[in-house]
């Protein structure tokens, strides 16, 4: 009977990847199976807590998905070694821990694409894609999204097209290019609204919302992130939260309106705190120090800053840290410290040419040109197969004219042989008529 109950558990633990139930009820049931005598379930209970876990309590998620990538490796089943990997990849990123999350991505990547775990294969090339791009490895997080979507659009799958189109438009705002991440991220917006799919609706409205902040545009910026909040609820809750009031800030200082952005990214800040998010804890207090440094307020930047460089995982998101020493330059210009100014701007100068040197300029280039590539020849198929139906209705359509023709002539024929046959009759009968009389 605690077998079956176990099965049916965990099949409907697994029904759905990308919902997050935060019921304690079922995680205490399932640590209650978690016992010596289940061993041979002790992977199902292990995956499910971790997946339990997943963005409500993320650190205990992590050592649950520890747990059970051991017990994977030791059974040697290639699918839990890959789901195992994978979860563990997931939390690595979402306690800050990129660089682990990477190595747990990759080790089991090629095993999920030898044994053909096409799901699990896609939920590992999303996961590698957004570590890369939160390390500022623009080229690489392009070209995992780019093997992501191929495969999503293969399959038709209209859920998974939109997340791999708003994660490639995540992509490119981190590359500055507002327009193209602006349409990708509409795109993957028109895809939601076409199938009412719902998930993670509120962050796509909030990027969309970035992207009109970076083109100037605040009534339309403005107009998404109210979008998000109606979305969210209000007052809003969960983690879009930390988003929607970062994104508000940075409209609210475009607007100059500096008292209003310094709370909103205040508010943005408490709750990434509450969340343990470290990357949304550098995004506002990079905002808040660089607000201060504009109203001259020294001491306040330097306290922003220095809380920055006491998390511990600061300077692993790249372009924050880029941020941060350019900051820090111009803090220390403005308290006349050349000397660390000097060598601050000397740091920040010299990560941004590793970030996009001429190699990571090249790859990135060559990945977007074999997309745009892969993207016109198939406009160029689709227009293929549009002439090619063409010509076939234009030849069925002779062959209905051909077959109209002979119909008509068949009944123009008929009509007239009606009308001799009809005339000789009349003939014969005046002669019978004649004869009579």
């Amino acid at each position: 009977m605690k077998k079956m109950t176990l099965i049916i558990l965990v099949i409907v633990l697994m029904s759905d990847q990308h919902g997050i139930c935060q019921s304690s009820g079922k995680v205490d049931s399932l640590k209650k199976l978690l016992q010596p005598d289940l061993v041979a379930n002790r992977f199902d209970v292990l995956w499910g807590l971790a997946y339990e876990l997943y963005d409500v309590n993320n650190p205990q998620a992590l050592e649950y998905a520890k747990q059970a990538n051991v017990v994977a490796l030791r059974s040697g089943d290639s699918l839990q070694i890959v789901k195992a990997g994978r979860i563990m990849g997931q939390l690595l990123r979402r306690v800050d821990k990129l660089d682990l999350a990477i190595d747990a991505f990759l080790t089991v990547l090629p095993i999920s694409k030898r044994h053909k775990f096409e799901k699990e294969t896609l939920l590992v090339l999303n996961g590698l894609a957004i570590a890369y791009t939160f390390k500022a490895e623009y080229d690489k997080a392009l070209e995992f999204h780019f093997q992501s979507l191929i495969i999503r659009e293969k399959e038709g799958d209209k859920k998974q097209i939109s997340v791999s189109m708003m994660n490639i438009g995540l992509v490119h705002l981190k590359l500055e290019d507002y327009a193209i991440a602006l349409e990708y991220y509409l795109r993957a917006l028109k895809i939601k609204e076409e199938i009412d799919y719902s998930y993670d609706t509120g962050t796509l409205l909030v990027n969309i919302g970035l992207c009109y902040n970076q083109l100037d545009d605040c009534e339309s910026a403005r107009k998404y992130f109210n979008k998000a909040i109606a979305i969210c609820g209000s007052p809003c809750r969960g983690k879009v939260t930390i988003e929607i009031e970062q994104g508000l800030g940075e409209t609210s200082v475009l607007e100059k309106r500096y008292s209003e952005a310094e709370l909103h990214f205040k508010r943005s800040l408490e709750n990434s705190e509450k969340w343990g998010d470290q990357r949304y804890q550098l995004i506002n207090l990079n905002a808040l120090a660089k607000l201060s440094i504009d109203k001259n307020l020294i001491a306040d930047a330097t306290s922003y800053i220095d809380q920055a460089e006491s998390l511990p995982d600061k300077n692993q998101y790249t372009e924050l840290c880029l941020t941060r020493y350019k900051l820090k330059a111009e803090l220390f210009e403005r308290s006349n410290d050349y000397k660390d100014a000097n060598l601050f701007l000397l740091k920040y100068l010299d990560l941004k040419d590793k970030m996009f040197d001429s190699e990571v300029k090249l790859r990135l280039a060559k990945v977007q040109t074999q997309f745009a590539e892969r993207e016109n020849l198939a406009k160029i198929e689709s227009q293929a197969d549009i002439l090619q139906l063409q010509q076939k209705a234009i030849q069925r359509q002779k062959l209905l004219n051909v077959l109209i023709g002979a119909v008509a002539f068949l009944t123009t024929v008929l009509v007239i042989v009606l009308y001799k046959s009809n005339r000789h009759k009349q003939r014969i009968n005046t002669i019978l008529d004649k004869r009579v009389r």
